[in-house]
C-alpha cells in the first residue's frame, strides 16, 4: 500500500476544509496516479483535470489509472496533437499548455468540480499562466478545489499569491531507502566519470539492478552510448542501453519506462525528462551529472539559446527519487557535497528566462484589459517583457498600441513556436499550393521535435543525392516524401512517421480554418514575385531575426545580434564553405556555440521580411 491510499482518510478532511490543499509528498508516494483515482471511485467529484508539464507524464499516468480501473474510459489524456478523451471519461490528464488553452476557448467556463496541478515546482510558463486563471475563476466565486501536489514545493509562494485559508499537508512518500553518495572532488571530466562508474557497477553488482543516468543533452548521451557499446561489446547479451529524451517519439518513451527485461541489465540514459511523475521499471542505481540544457533569453539581444547549468537542490531531490520505488537504492552524484550545498533551492521560474512572445500573445487574446490587470505569481525582468513585445511587433502580431492583429489571431491557433506560425501564414499568403505542402511537412517534423537528419543515408539509398540541399529544411521535405512509403517505414521501423503525418493532417485542418483570413493585400514588389517558389524566402519570414554572417578569416560564422563566434552544427547539411548569410532557428551554447536548422539566404530577404526593424 502507498502513502496516498494510507493517509486518505486525512486528504478527504483537508480537502472538505479547504478550497485550496498543498500536499507535499515524497516521489513514489502514488499523487500522481492513486489521488485522483481514489477521488473519484469514491464519489467525492465528478470530473478531475490534472495539470502535467511533460507530454509522457500525462500519457503514462493516464494509462497507469485506466489500469487501476480495469477500464479504458476512467481516465484519457490530451496532450498537443494528441486526444484520447471522451464524453465518459472522468479523469483528464493535460498538459498545463492544452489547459490554458482549453480556459481560454471556453471563457473560463469548465466542467471539472476539481482542479490538481502536479509538479508545481517546475514553474513553467504555462503553469505561471494556468495559476493566474484559476484565480479569476475562483474570484468569479464559482465552486471548484484546488490541489497542488509536489515533492519539492515551495508552498509559500502559493499562499502569498492566493491569499486565502489554505491547508498544507505533508505525507511521508517512502518506504524504502535511498542513500546518497557524493564524488570527493570536483569532476574535471563528468562523462568519464559516469562512464568508470557505470563500468564498476556492471562488473561488480548484480544483472537485475537498473542504472538511470541524467545527463544535460543529446549530445552528451551519445557520447556516453557509444564509448558503453565499445566497452561492453563482449557482454551485449547481458546489457541493454536505452536513451530517453523529449525529441524521441511519445510511444518511444513509453515503451522505454514501460519495458521490463529479465536477466539483462538496463541502462537508461536520459535528460531531465525523467525527473518528475514517470517511473521506469526495476531502477536501483540513479547517477546524477548535476548538470541540465535550459532555454536561456539574452535581455540585451533578445535571442534564445540552450546553455548546460547546474540543477537546483529540488531537481537533485526529484533525480534521486527515481529510485527506492520497489526496494532500497542508491544515488550517485557527480559533484561534491559542497557543490551541492552551493545549489539554489529551487529552479528560477520560466517566467523569469526565456522569451514571453507566445505567452504574451495568449493573453492579448483575452483583450487588452485582461493584459493590463494581469496578477502574476512572478512576474518577468522589464527588459525581457520589453524585448518580447518588440518580436511580436516585428512580427506583425501585434500593432503599436500593443493590440493583437489578425495576423496575431492567426498564429496563436496554431500550437506552435511564433516563428513557425509565420512561415506558415507567410506561405499561404503566396497561393502556391506546392509551397504550402513543403512548409507544412518541414514544420511537422519541428512540431514533433524530432529532428531525424541521421536517415539522411536513406536519401542517399534511393538516389536522391543531398549534396544539393542549402538548407535544412529541404532535407526534411525530401525526407517527408522518401517516407510516404509504407515498406520502408516497417522496414525502418519508423513509426514516429504516422505521427508526423497525423501533425500534418492537423496543421492543415487549423489552416483551411482561416484560408480566409490569409487573403491579405499583398503588394506585387519585385522581391514576392522573384521568390515566390523558393522555400528558403519563406522560411526567412519567421527565422530573420536569427541571422548569421560568414567570416572568412576563421572559417566560422558571427551571430548578428550577439556577435557570439558559432559553427554550424554537424548534422546540418548546409555548405559552411560557400553561405554568406544564413538563418538558424536553434542556438546551442556549450564548449563550442552551435547554430541548428540553417538556411543559406539572400540578404534581400531579410530587408524584405524585417522591414519593421530595417525601416
Amino acid at each position: 500500500m502507498n502513502s496516498i491510499v494510507n493517509e486518505f482518510g486525512i486528504i478527504i478532511k483537508c480537502i472538505s476544509n479547504c478550497d485550496i490543499l498543498i500536499l507535499i509528498s515524497e516521489t513514489g508516494s502514488g499523487k500522481t496516479c492513486y489521488l485522483p483515482y481514489l477521488l473519484i471511485t469514491k464519489n467525492f467529484f465528478n470530473k478531475i483535470l490534472i495539470s502535467e508539464t511533460k507530454r509522457i507524464s500525462a500519457i503514462s499516468a493516464s494509462n497507469y489509472v485506466n489500469k487501476l480501473a480495469e477500464s479504458t474510459n476512467m481516465s484519457g489524456y490530451k496532450v498537443r496533437f494528441e486526444n484520447n478523451i471522451n464524453n465518459q471519461t472522468k479523469i483528464h490528464y493535460m498538459t498545463d499548455g492544452t489547459i490554458v488553452n482549453e480556459i481560454l476557448s471556453k471563457n473560463f467556463q469548465l466542467e471539472f468540480d476539481c482542479i490538481i496541478i502536479d509538479e508545481f515546482h517546475e514553474r513553467t510558463l504555462n503553469t505561471d499562466l494556468l495559476i493566474s486563471l484559476i484565480r479569476q475563476i475562483i474570484i468569479s466565486k464559482k465552486k471548484i478545489k484546488i490541489i497542488f501536489l509536489s515533492a519539492t514545493l515551495n508552498s509559500n509562494v502559493i499562499s502569498n499569491y492566493f491569499k486565502k485559508d489554505i491547508i498544507k499537508l505533508k505525507i511521508p512518500g517512502r518506504k524504502f531507502r535511498i542513500e546518497i553518495f557524493y564524488s570527493k572532488e570536483p569532476q574535471s571530466n563528468y562523462i568519464l566519470a559516469i562512464i568508470s562508474l557505470i563500468s564498476e557497477i556492471h562488473f561488480t553488482k548484480s544483472v537485475n539492478e537498473n542504472i538511470l543516468v541524467f545527463l544535460p543533452g543529446l549530445y552528451e548521451i551519445y557520447r556516453v552510448k557509444n564509448t558503453l557499446n565499445e566497452i561492453f561489446y563482449r557482454f551485449s547479451e547481458k546489457i541493454y542501453i536505452l536513451i530517453l529524451h523529449s525529441l524521441l517519439p511519445i510511444k518511444n518513451q513509453i515503451k522505454i519506462i514501460s519495458q521490463d527485461l529479465s536477466q539483462k541489465r538496463k541502462i537508461v540514459l536520459s535528460t531531465n525528462l525523467s525527473e518528475t511523475s514517470i517511473t521506469i521499471k526495476g531502477i536501483y542505481y540513479v547517477i546524477d551529472s548535476g548538470l541540465s540544457k535550459q532555454k536561456i533569453t539574452n535581455f540585451k539581444c533578445g535571442f534564445e539559446f540552450l546553455k548546460t547549468l547546474p540543477i537546483s537542490k529540488s531537481e537533485a531531490k526529484q533525480r534521486s527519487g527515481r529510485s527506492g520505488r520497489d526496494y532500497n537504492g542508491i544515488c550517485y552524484r557527480i559533484y561534491t557535497y559542497f557543490s551541492y550545498k552551493n545549489l539554489k533551492s529551487f529552479s528560477k521560474p520560466e517566467i523569469q528566462k526565456t522569451n514571453l512572445s507566445n505567452f504574451i500573445l495568449k493573453i492579448l487574446k483575452l483583450g487588452e484589459f485582461f493584459f493590463k490587470k494581469l496578477d502574476l505569481i512572478s512576474y518577468p525582468a522589464k527588459k525581457i517583457l520589453i524585448r518580447s513585445i518588440e518580436i511580436l511587433y516585428i512580427m506583425n502580431a501585434i500593432s503599436k498600441r500593443i493590440k493583437i492583429t489578425l495576423f496575431g489571431y492567426i498564429m496563436i491557433q496554431f500550437p506552435l513556436d511564433i516563428k513557425l506560425s509565420k512561415i506558415i501564414i507567410e506561405t499561404f499568403k503566396s497561393n502556391n499550393i506546392r509551397l504550402k505542402d513543403k512548409i507544412l511537412s518541414c514544420i511537422s517534423f519541428l512540431a514533433l521535435g524530432y529532428y531525424p537528419f541521421e536517415y539522411s543515408n536513406l536519401l542517399s539509398r534511393k538516389n536522391k543525392s543531398t549534396s544539393y540541399i542549402k538548407d535544412d529544411f529541404s532535407f526534411l521535405y525530401n525526407l517527408y516524401n522518401l517516407f510516404s512509403d509504407e515498406i520502408l517505414i516497417q522496414q525502418n521501423h519508423l513509426d514516429f512517421f504516422n505521427f508526423v503525418k497525423r501533425i500534418k493532417s492537423q496543421l492543415n485542418e487549423i489552416t483551411n480554418r482561416n484560408i480566409e483570413k490569409f487573403r491579405f493585400n499583398v503588394k506585387k514588389d519585385f522581391k514576392i514575385i522573384n521568390y515566390n517558389k523558393d522555400l528558403v524566402f519563406y522560411i526567412c519570414s519567421g527565422t530573420f531575426l536569427n541571422l548569421a554572417r560568414f567570416n572568412r578569416e576563421n572559417y566560422k560564422y558571427i551571430e548578428i545580434l550577439s556577435e557570439l563566434i558559432v559553427e554550424i552544427h554537424p548534422s546540418s547539411l548546409v555548405n559552411t564553405n560557400y553561405t554568406k548569410f544564413c538563418t538558424y532557428y536553434e542556438l546551442w551554447i556549450s564548449k563550442k556555440n552551435y547554430i541548428k536548422f540553417c538556411s543559406s539566404i539572400d540578404i534581400k530577404w531579410v530587408l524584405y521580411h524585417g522591414r519593421k526593424l530595417f525601416s
